[in-house]
């Protein structure tokens, strides 16, 4: 026979629920490989190229969990398969044939898969995907997601690629030893080189995520090289180093069981260590990629801009911009009775006379500006409105406003207002109706800074009373308007009906908000994909293990094990690689996430409470899983589970 034919019948022999699995593994694959890559190419033209960058980031974590997918579908019923192969060697096929055959067997499935999968993603995943968006989001304005020559190639060819070379890697012990792997040897204990890799990149991890964040949120070149490194290693690491912890555990397991399925459950993880671990690797990945990436998108909730626009958004406070046009005026008692509005001044009226420090930047020559510096004419009651905490403030007393910055003012008691100019159509200043005006005995009003909002408060730099003698003749008819209002749109939507028409209403811009919100979707998205990812292979692997096994689990039925005490050794063989790795994946993946969050200067941000929550979700729908496979291992004893190949 030749290469081909002997490996359709391997790819064959290992049955139809095998060769079904490996298929629909590969279909998978091509199917997200696809969308990550039509994604960021469908993507509308105005985005900038930071929001490419991150949404491309971001599908493209994708890659990690179907290459864990593929490794565990490919390698189902691993040990048979090598046990076959192992055979051909004794009967005298050569090494490279026997390479060979163990390729067209993984190539066979393989390129079934791709084709199922191209099929899948033209017919079903992406009209899906399309209307989907048509009737919520609208991210790609009706365009067909399209993926770039690049992604077919990537998925049509890499896919079936990756799939040949997972299948070649154990062939080649298979060919050294042929005689070990035929007759099921003692399985060899895991090399404890698996912990280096894992501890180098948490070792590099750490260092990043603990070095002294620089004032101008610049990192060297070294931080962020060991942000990489240590992210790919420790990704990479973690199903290495969960076998030589599961080995441990049945070690201590076998010494302190008490009873008989803690025994055998212990001793399985004694023999097979590498086993029980292949069947969360992918889940273990995908873990350690979304607890990452939580920590990525937390990046943009601390940023005051969101925070400022969230805040607008949902209890308030929030601020409203109004421009009058020459000629128009506007009743701010009436403005104050619309519900939701919390106070109503005018703004930007007067301001104070240029110091000539403050002067000291401008070539001799250049236009001057006639006021350096910004007043708050109104009453304690109105500042109060747009300020956290104000404490120091008088109505019969001019004064410094101090947002919590240090600045000295107990020296600078005098000030000179001025009126604030205007600006004609073609730019031209129009000074404005009065001043000078010397105020004397300033104070200092404190402004304590809004937990919630640190941006809440006035911009001017001086609180002047309304009722200042002198003040009027400085004071022209207002044409800016700040409006304090409750949060939410309501109070917009009221202010803006109740004013005339050639009034300009601005409120808060909310631009962060909804880009926050647009990478929160795509985050999540990309996350829940990438856990259905890991929960999927681990309940392919499962099934596979379940029907590996059976014929272990029949001789101990034989033998008189009751079937309670063998369902709940396999519980507790299920339990333990998840018990040992999910934590340590997320526990990875948090400090990823930390090490990049001080990369941009947000460390005290980690989201701690998320992770926790996260890994405590992933064990829950893991041991579900798992306690599904193992359900199935249920029925009567078959005369062809005790058969030995």
């Amino acid at each position: 026979m030749t290469e081909l034919q002997l490996g359709l019948r391997l790819a064959l022999a290992g049955g139809w629920a095998r060769a079904l699995l490996v298929v629909v593994g590969n279909v998978v694959g091509v199917v997200v490989l696809l969308l990550a890559t039509a994604v960021p190419a469908t993507l509308p033209a105005g985005l900038s190229a930071d929001d490419r960058r991150f949404a491309a980031s971001l599908v493209l974590f994708l890659v990690l969990p179907v290459i864990s997918l593929l490794a565990s579908t490919t390698r189902l019923s691993a040990a048979v398969r090598d046990r076959r192969l192992a055979a051909l060697r004794l009967l005298g096929v050569t090494a490279r044939r026997t390479r060979a055959i163990a390729a067209c067997e993984a190539s066979l499935l393989a390129l079934t898969g791709v084709a199922a999968g191209a099929l899948t993603y033209v017919l079903a995943a992406r009209p899906l995907l399309q209307a989907l968006d048509d009737s919520w989001r609208s991210w790609f304005d009706g365009r067909p997601l399209a993926p770039p020559p690049l992604g077919w190639v990537s998925a049509l060819l890499g896919v079936p690629l990756l799939s040949v070379v997972i299948a070649m890697v154990p062939v080649r012990a298979t060919t050294w030893d042929a005689l070990s792997v035929r007759r099921q040897g003692p399985a060899r204990r895991p090399a404890w080189w698996r912990l280096l890799p894992l501890a180098v990149g948490l070792a590099l991890l750490a260092w990043a995520a603990t070095r002294a964040q620089l004032p101008e949120r610049n990192p060297p070149a070294t931080l962020v090289v060991a942000f990489f490194a240590g992210a790919a290693l420790t990704a990479v690491a973690i199903p290495l180093v969960v076998p030589v912890a599961v080995r441990l555990l049945g070690d201590a397991g076998s010494r302190l069981a008490r009873t008989p399925a803690t025994t055998i459950a212990a001793r399985r993880l004694q023999q097979e260590p590498a086993g029980t671990t292949r069947l969360v690797a992918a889940l273990l990945v995908a873990l350690f990629v979304v607890a990452g990436g939580r920590c990525v998108l937390v990046a943009f909730e601390t940023t005051p801009q969101y925070q400022r626009a969230a805040l607008a958004a949902s209890t308030g406070p929030q601020l409203a911009q109004l421009d009058v046009p020459e000629g128009s005026s506007l009743n701010a008692g009436v403005l104050a009775d619309i519900p939701g509005v919390r106070a109503v001044v005018p703004g930007r009226q007067v301001g104070t006379e240029c110091t000539p420090e403050d002067l000291r930047g401008f070539p001799p020559g250049a236009d001057r500006p006639s006021t350096c510096g910004e007043a708050f004419v109104g009453t304690c009651a109105q500042l109060a409105f747009f300020s956290h905490q104000i404490t120091g403030c008088r109505d019969d007393q001019a004064a410094w406003l101090d947002p919590g910055y240090g600045e000295d003012f107990s020296e600078q008691v005098t000030v000179t207002l001025l009126s604030q100019p205007t600006y004609a159509a073609d730019g031209r200043e129009i000074p404005g109706p009065g001043g000078p005006l010397r105020l004397d005995g300033l104070g200092t009003i404190s402004i304590a800074p809004s937990p919630d909002d640190p941006n809440w408060r006035p911009q001017a730099q001086l609180f002047v009373p309304v009722t200042t003698p002198g003040l009027s003749t400085l004071l022209a008819p207002a044409r800016t308007w700040l409006v304090a209002l409750e949060g939410g749109d309501a109070p917009v939507r009221a202010l803006a009906a109740a004013v005339p028409d050639n009034v300009i209403v601005y409120p808060d811009d909310r631009t962060d908000l909804q880009t926050v919100q647009g990478y929160r979707y795509v985050l999540y998205a990309v996350a829940g994909v990438v856990l259905i990812l890991g929960l999927l292979a681990l309940l392919i692997s499962g099934i596979d293990r379940a029907v590996e096994r059976r014929r272990h689990l029949a001789a101990l039925t034989v033998l008189g094990v009751p079937a309670r005490v063998v369902r709940s050794s396999q519980l507790l063989q299920a339990a333990a690689p998840l018990v040992v790795g999910l934590p340590l994946a997320g526990g990875s993946g948090l400090l990823a996430g930390a090490a990049y969050l001080n990369l941009i200067g947000a460390r005290a941000a980690t989201p701690w409470p998320a992770i926790v929550a996260l890994v405590l979700g992933a064990l829950a729908a893991g041991a579900l899983v798992a306690a599904a496979t193992v359900a199935g291992l249920g029925g009567r004893v078959q005369p062809q589970d005790l058969r030995q190949e």
